[in-house]
């Protein structure tokens, strides 16, 4: 389910990227650029209790973004700040290419689902669990993708997030 709302999401931005004559001056490896958040405060919770949509511009100047049907490996990456762990992963579909030039841009909406919040060691206090010591805590994400030639992006952080925690 959540797969399927992102791909309908990045579906919509693909048909939104615009094409002209004159080949786009761009990088063959992506380049990703924070646009913003749809909210910056979520409550913790189980998968699907919560969310907020990422909005990240990208350009790349041979267009070999995403993947072919055939490949499973994920090719869009989301790391948590307070773990450094990735927080999700996805498999960008692949981008038509568009007449003679195949440089695109476009804006992906990444839909973020809210996770547990993550207590000091010490504390053993388990994810999720609540308690009147740690009201909130704050994350961002780092997201950066990597397309067919193997060439990473570079990497884009949000702007803070506030996790309700209680």
């Amino acid at each position: 389910m959540k797969q399927s709302l992102f791909l309908l999401a990045l579906l919509a931005a693909c048909f939104t990227i615009s094409t002209c004559a004159i080949t786009p001056d761009y990088s063959n490896v992506p380049e990703l650029k924070f646009m913003g958040i749809s909210k910056n405060i979520m409550k913790q919770g189980a998968l699907f209790s919560d969310s907020l949509e990422v909005y990240v511009d990208f350009t790349d100047g041979d267009g070999d973004i995403g993947a072919e049907t055939t490949n499973l490996n994920p090719n869009l990456f989301i790391i948590d700040s307070r773990t450094n762990n990735v927080y999700d992963a996805y498999k960008l579909p692949q981008i038509p290419e568009q007449g003679s030039n195949n440089g695109v841009e476009g804006t992906m909406v990444i839909k973020i689902y809210s996770v547990c919040c993550v207590y000091p060691k010490e504390e053993n206090i388990i994810p999720c669990d609540t308690t009147s010591r740690y009201p909130i805590n704050e994350m961002n994400l780092k997201i950066y993708m990597i397309d067919r030639a193997g060439n990473k992006s570079n990497e884009v952080q949000t702007s803070d997030i506030t996790l309700k925690c209680l």
